[in-house]
């Protein structure tokens, strides 16, 4: 997997996502110096994920236009309107607005990177480690990126930070062109929007792989949507360890986390994807279990192995779309399953948070092996029906 332009493309998206921690950092700070209000502040990210309600549009686009065309605009996209932010916080729905319109171009290029380029980019028989290598290059810019971001913010102060990140975004734009020559890429037919965005969803809804893949997924989120801020509430608040404590396993957890995404395919290489995203259930299942037991250690045990068995899961589950899923419909039919993945997170912040409100946080976290348990049995279900139709076939032969 020697591929320069592979390369490229990793390098790429880890400085993008760096410049993402620094949104993350500065935005706060920018609505709280200009509004003076810690709800806006809280809720301002927020609204840069408001586009995944409109994903199958965005999967059209990826499909029906050349890749690197695309992709170049979406980069673009996240630059022009993050370089515009702080001139429009004293107004807060504009600046609500432009970090909305930011997030069309966050979709796409998420889209695309996973979906379109890398199976371009790299031999089919590596794609499943290249799905690590590339998680993992972005998970270690997320991880390492509250340190040096922190750093940036103090010496060049929260404005010169969004235009540092709205910077990263415009060099990968500059990049991509490197990365994906023109030959390389075709444009969709000639099919009206509506049609091929049914011709999307029909996909979706007629294939028994994708559906049970989307439901187990979005269970499964349901359950760990919201898994650090809990954890971090819980050691802070209930197990009253000191912050610097409680920032060490969460750096734990993320090593582990990163560990997950980058060696998933050493493990278990010779099995059928199917059954690996089985493991993988089984292993989260027994990991949240870890965190209703009344010792530290195992929650702490349990946490790690959690985030671990996620990252794993979420690279081998990518592989299994890119192998099933035809090229040609690859942004459509992604786009529809990440309507349903995206769409629990919310849904678990709210759900969580109900739940500590009626039972308090360590009743709460019943939630989570509960979760684990319906995405295991979805997906667990779905094996099953695989398993049954071979031996029928077998059967008649």
């Amino acid at each position: 997997m020697n591929s320069p332009s592979f390369t490229l493309l990793v390098a790429l998206n880890a400085i993008s996502k760096f410049g993402d921690t620094l949104l993350t950092l500065a935005l706060p700070f920018l609505y709280l110096q200009s509004t003076g209000d810690a709800g806006l502040a809280l809720a301002a990210l927020s609204f840069r994920a408001l586009p995944y309600l409109i994903a199958p549009f965005l999967g059209e686009l990826a499909d029906r236009f050349e890749t690197r065309t695309v992709y170049f605009w979406a980069q673009v996209v996240q630059a022009v309107f993050i370089g515009l932010l702080p001139w429009a916080l004293h107004h807060p729905a504009l600046g609500l607005l432009l970090l909305t319109l930011s997030g069309i171009g966050s979709v796409l290029a998420g889209l695309l990177n996973y979906y379109k380029l890398i199976p371009r980019l790299v031999p089919a028989e590596d794609l499943e480690r290249a799905i690590g290598v590339f998680t993992s290059a972005s998970d270690t810019a997320k991880l390492l990126g509250p340190l040096v971001g922190g750093v940036l913010l103090g010496l060049l102060g929260a404005r010169m930070a969004l235009y540092l990140d709205a910077l990263t975004f415009l060099l990968s734009a500059v990049g991509v062109s490197l990365i994906v020559p023109a030959s390389q890429v075709t444009a969709q037919g000639a099919s009206s929007v509506w049609t091929s965005l049914k011709e999307g969803f029909q996909y979706f809804k007629q294939s028994a792989e994708m559906k049970a893949l989307a439901l187990t997924m979005s269970l499964a989120n349901l359950g760990v949507g919201v898994l650090t801020s809990m954890m971090v509430t819980f050691f802070a608040d209930v197990e009253s360890l000191h912050a610097n404590t409680v920032g060490a396993l969460v750096a734990a957890a993320g090593v582990a986390g990163l560990l997950g995404s980058r060696f998933t395919h050493r493990i278990l290489p010779g099995r059928p994807l199917t059954e690996r995203v089985l493991l993988w259930q089984v292993v989260s299942l027994v990991a949240s279990l870890l965190l209703v037991l009344p010792w530290t250690s195992m929650r702490v045990l349990g946490f790690c192995v959690l985030t671990f068995a996620m990252s794993a899961s979420n690279v081998i589950t990518i592989a299994y779309r890119q192998q099933t899923i035809p090229e040609r419909l690859q942004g459509r039919v992604n786009a529809n399953i990440r309507l349903f993945i995206t769409g629990a997170l919310p849904v678990s912040g709210l759900l969580f948070a109900w739940l500590t409100r009626q039972f308090g946080l360590p009743v709460s976290l019943l939630g989570v092996p509960v979760c684990c348990l319906l995405a295991l049995g979805a997906w667990g279900w779905h094996v099953r029906q695989i398993n049954a139709s071979r031996a029928q076939a077998d059967v008649r032969v």
